[in-house]
């Protein structure tokens, strides 16, 4: 079984980032089901206050990477409406 880390969800973004592409592609842009299921089980860790200091780091890191897809979807989103 892969481990996944939140340095997996930095090459996934990176990866469809330098594949250039479009603004509707990075509005659509989603992370792996794996990825996904690895931030909700520590989710789930963290709402039952079971997570470790270091699941706790990862937990921020994905939240870190998270907040900057949401503001790179935002500024695409203005710019297709002629905003940006």
């Amino acid at each position: 079984m892969e481990t996944v880390t939140a340095n997996k969800l930095v090459d996934e973004i990176t990866d469809f980032l330098v594949g250039t592409p479009t603004l509707e592609e990075i509005i659509a842009f989603k992370p792996s089901d794996v990825l996904d299921e690895r931030v909700h089980h520590l989710l789930d860790l963290n709402s039952e206050g079971e997570i470790s200091a270091e699941e706790r780091k990862e937990l921020e890191k994905y939240i870190d990477l998270d907040h900057v897809m949401t503001m790179l979807k935002l500024k695409a989103r203005l710019k297709l409406a002629g905003k940006a």
